[in-house]
């Protein structure tokens, strides 16, 4: 019974006829479960062999220039809707050749999984936005519309056996043509046969053996010599297009693969290509080939007597002006990516390849999220982009591509195609096929521990179990659990950092490594049980905060060191003119006004501790208050005092002392879990105190009363920058959602006892991510600080509300790390890295078993 538009298969909604064929019908349809298009292709009959010769073929594949099958159903298969159109020449020679490389990788990986195409055609190879797609494996031509043509002959003897004829015939190799009379394998060399068919038709528009009839076709394929491309393409393209064309299969291309190595080679000009490594880069290529060497020896022995080999160390430096967010290296250990914001752009990510020279820009990756992170087979990284979870496979070639809706900042993909992931839209870690699909909460958040959000997550070897990050009453809480949701474990408390895996193959006993004080450790841990088996071990000193290491299954660990920050507290001019010089430069940071303009307050990190200091507005050696650990940032009060919070035992506690370093403490409140207050600003009349507790994506903000002490808490889960406006009844705050930064503002009400509202009004859009926010005195501007530069919001207040105008900016500020405001709006006292933040390289490190005891 034929189809119509309207009617349903299953779960699928049949929207439009694509096309016909001998053998059944294509159409367009809907999912109605997931709510995406797909194409559909319906048998006239029921379900023959060709149909479960196609089904096999594709689901075998997983490829991003292959058509992917979804379903099959008694006598339909459900393939990806490909919004393309069939290859059609001539195209421009380096066009022909990008998408020659393309059509080269899908038939290496069919290849090797023992499928040959049989029919390579233009009408089989759509193009499309990303880049090319293969459809039909393993199948005869079935016709659609948009191909369909009358001297498009296709020629099928039999569907079953090695050695009959199937294919279309202008596109055929002559084993195929043979292969009725003839007992000669038909294997991949037929296709690399018909892939010069196609690439000669690509570079001229024409095809390469043509006839009066079918007769003549077959004639000209299996007697006519190879076709010449010498007079509009390079001589080594004309050289490997007549190899495709041997008619011996033994004379021709032995492998796509070698094809594909040849044609990149002739895209990247054959000078470009025989160049030597950079000076001083051979050196290093050789010394990580070496100590890859000793690196799988020391493997062979680990468990036995690591300390015997030696720890090889080198340096990866990232391009110039490229601050780094966090990266990994490829399971394999060959490759390493790493997301980085170049000077004056927006975050991207990076790719350099070990025996390469430098990194390189992906293209396509620009605002992507902070971590990327790479599939078990080392072929594809996975990573936030544009509120999407995005895949893009390192052999290079084509456009990211889409997995699922839902912003990512972090993720970890098991060798079961699973993966996990998290972002600034949902609390909760989600979970989603790494073919694609729709996303779901892997883990629901815990109730009775009062969990507010999950990140971070990490598979352990076999895919059945991961660690994550868990935050609220068990912020700093790490947990061990399964996928299933029968098995949470905690396995740290009071600790930030994410957890990694240094485990050597699926189902060992291996390591979790973690950061504590900037110091890498790894501790003996069993991936099944969740149990730790021995003492951490020390690996390496002066370790970037967050997922900044990782290794590999052969030996490698990579980290990122602690950027070295001298920084110097200095004024600033509205129009961005450098002024004097408040204190030398050191680990400094959060400069802050006192009310009547006359003091700066700032931290200090110092030896482990961080220290608050106190200056005078003109500079001088300035007098230190207040010591402990975690403290983050101290305001002034109208009265003279400070209020600040710092690390006490297992809580976070906020204080108020006097500005006199010889003053005694008050301790207004204690926040349980390691949660340590830090107070983003104070109202003028001092009686409204903004404090978050956490960093970036992880943030509890709360309104704190003074002097009555009720907390109130805002009813936003992820917000970032926040500051209350001067009479203290207003919050501006940025927001970050569907991977965009907002500005907002909620009214704060004066009556402590009255909720925070959950509405909030959206007030301007931003580039870049915020630094800081404060607002001037009189509450008629916003100063924010992006990771570009420093702007101004006017306000204006209508009927006690205010109203944004447009935000425009002042000066370049990429150096600044924070700061305040005069109470004329007119100069800056800002946290300015001292010629810009300097940039570690990334350490690689082979042989790091070697760090462990016996």
């Amino acid at each position: 019974m034929p189809l119509s538009p309207g009617e349903k298969l299953g779960p699928y909604e049949i929207l439009s006829p694509i096309g016909a064929g001998g053998m059944g019908e294509v159409w367009k349809a809907r999912d109605t479960r997931l709510d995406r298009t797909v194409a559909i292709k319906v048998s006239k009959d029921a379900f023959t062999e060709r149909f479960e010769r196609e089904a096999k073929a594709v689901a075998a594949l997983n490829h991003p220039n292959i058509c992917t099958l979804y379903d099959v159903g008694p006598n339909f298969l459900v393939m990806e809707y490909i919004d393309g159109a069939p290859l059609k020449g001539p195209l421009p020679l380096d066009k022909a050749l990008r998408f020659a490389a393309q059509i080269c990788d899908a038939l290496d990986a069919a290849h090797k999984r023992g499928i040959t195409h049989r029919d390579l055609k233009p009408a089989n190879i759509l193009v499309t936005k990303a880049g090319i797609k293969l459809l039909d494996f393993g199948l005869a031509k079935l016709t659609n519309d948009a191909a369909k043509s009358t001297d498009d002959v296709t020629v099928t003897m039999a569907l079953t056996g090695k050695n009959q004829i199937v294919g279309t015939l202008f596109y055929m190799s002559p084993e195929q043509l043979h292969a009725g009379a003839s007992s000669q394998e038909i294997d991949g060399r037929s296709d690399i046969f018909s892939f010069g068919l196609v690439l000669y038709e690509m570079l001229t528009g024409k095809r390469a053996f043509e006839g009066a009839s079918p007769a003549s076709v077959i004639a000209a394929i299996l007697e006519r010599p190879a076709p010449s491309i010498a007079d509009i393409a390079p001589p080594a393209l004309d050289r490997a297009l007549n190899r495709c064309l041997e008619k011996d299969p033994e004379n021709r291309w032995q492998t796509a693969r070698d094809l594909k190595a040849e044609l990149e080679w002739i895209a990247s000009g054959s000078a470009e290509a025989a160049k030597p490594l950079p000076p001083g880069k051979f050196g290093w290529v050789a010394a990580g080939v070496f100590a890859l060497i000793a690196a799988a020896l020391a493997f062979a022995h680990f468990g036995g007597s690591p300390r015997s080999a030696s720890l090889v160390q080198t340096e990866m430096p990232l391009p110039d002006g490229v601050v780094p967010g966090y990266g990994a290296i490829s399971p394999d250990g060959t490759k390493f990516v790493v997301s980085g914001t170049p000077r004056g752009g927006k975050r991207r990510i990076y790719l350099r390849h070990l025996n390469g020279a430098e990194f390189a820009a992906i293209q396509g990756t620009e605002g992507a999220g902070l971590e990327p992170f790479w599939s078990p087979d080392s072929q594809w990284i996975a990573f936030g982009l544009s509120g999407n979870l995005m895949k893009w496979n390192t052999s290079g070639g084509q456009a990211p591509q889409v997995i699922c809706s839902g912003d990512a900042d972090y993720g970890s993909w098991s060798e079961q195609g699973v993966i996990l992931f998290n972002g600034f839209s949902k609390p909760e870690i989600q979970r989603v096929p790494a073919a694609g699909g729709a996303a779901r909460n892997a883990l629901e958040l815990d109730s009775k521990l009062d969990e507010q959000l999950q990140r971070n997550p990490r598979f352990l070897p076999g895919g059945r179990a991961f660690l994550f990050n868990s935050a609220g009453k068990v912020r700093g809480a790490q947990f061990f659990a399964t996928l299933d949701g029968k098995v949470r474990r905690r396995l740290f408390d009071n600790l930030n950092s994410p957890l990694g895996w240094a485990g050597l193959a699926a189902g060992s006993r291996g390591l979790v490594a973690y950061v504590d004080q900037s110091q890498l450790f790894a501790r003996p841990f069993d991936p099944v049980t969740g149990d730790f088996e021995g003492e951490a071990d020390l690996l390496a000193s002066g370790v970037h905060f967050g997922p900044s290491f990782s290794f590999s299954r052969t030996g490698y660990l990579a980290y990122l060191p602690t950027p070295a920050r001298p920084v110097r507290i200095r004024w600033y001019s509205r129009t961005g003119e450098p002024g004097e010089t408040v204190s030398d430069p050191g680990d400094l940071s959060e400069p802050v006004l006192s009310p009547d303009g006359k003091r700066i307050l700032f931290v200090r990190n110092y030896a482990g501790k961080t220290e608050v200091w106190q200056a005078g507005a003109g500079g001088g050696t300035g007098d230190r208050i207040a010591s402990g650990q975690g403290i983050r940032r101290a305001v002034a009060t109208t009265d003279g005092n400070i209020l600040y919070g710092r690390r006490e035992g297992e809580s976070g506690i906020m204080i108020e002392r006097p500005a006199d370093p010889a003053g005694a403490e008050k301790i207004l409140a204690h926040f349980t879990g390691n949660r340590t207050p830090r107070p983003l600003s104070i109202s003028a009349n001092g009686k409204v105190v903004m404090l978050r507790i956490g960093g970036a994506g992880n943030s509890e903000l709360f309104v704190y009363s003074r002097p009555d002490g009720k907390i109130r808490t805002v009813p936003r889960a992820y917000t970032i920058e926040s500051a209350l406006s001067p009479d203290g009844t207003w919050l501006a705050e940025e927001i970050r959602e569907d991977a965009a930064t907002r500005l907002v503002v909620m009214a704060v009400p004066s009556d402590t006892n009255t909720p925070l509202p959950t509405t909030v009004r959206g007030i301007a859009s931003l580039p870049d991510s915020v630094k800081a926010l404060r607002w001037s005195a009189d509450g008629k501007e916003l100063f924010v600080l992006t990771e570009r530069a420093l702007m101004s919001l006017p306000i204006e207040w209508i009927d006690g509300a205010p109203r944004a105008g447009t935000i425009r900016k002042l000066f370049d500020a990429a150096t600044f790390a924070s700061f305040d405001v005069t109470a004329d709006g007119q100069r800056f006292i800002v946290a300015e890295s001292e010629g810009g933040t300097t940039i570690p390289p990334i350490v690689l490190v082979q042989n790091w078993q070697a760090l462990l005891r016996k």
